[in-house]
């Protein structure tokens, strides 16, 4: 995640005026908000939640580092359901079940033991 420079107020986007935008917690963006920041290439679209039935944002760190879930809450939900339903599934078209949206799993293999996964 890109933050603003020191000192700067006004948005990185040439052709914009406005104000960088400043979270609540003190967090100076280098742009007013999203669109700029696509237009300048800064800004990454969100990915969604991995969880079925799950339509929220992923969690994203400060770092940028990018959580498969939107919170603990789905994580620790997904992680019982796969300790109860069983061990092996095909990560390929379980995540295009999950988020028709979201980028393909790169794997060597479609099936994957579950198993591994959760240690």
């Amino acid at each position: 995640m890109c933050q603003a420079e020191s000192g700067q107020t006004i948005c990185k986007s040439p052709e914009c005026d406005r104000p960088i935008y400043v979270e609540s917690n003190g967090l100076r963006h280098p742009f007013c908000g999203r669109t700029c920041a696509s237009k300048y290439g800064d800004y990454k679209y969100p990915e969604y939640c991995k969880r079925i039935g799950c339509n929220k944002t992923t969690f994203v760190e400060r770092n940028g580092y990018v959580h498969p879930y939107c919170g603990k809450s789905c994580a620790h939900i997904t992680l019982s359901q796969i300790k109860q339903n069983g061990s092996v599934v095909d990560l390929e078209i379980t995540n295009e079940q999950l988020n028709p949206f979201s980028s393909r799993l790169s794997t060597s293999s479609n099936s994957t033991i579950l198993s591994d996964l959760c240690e």
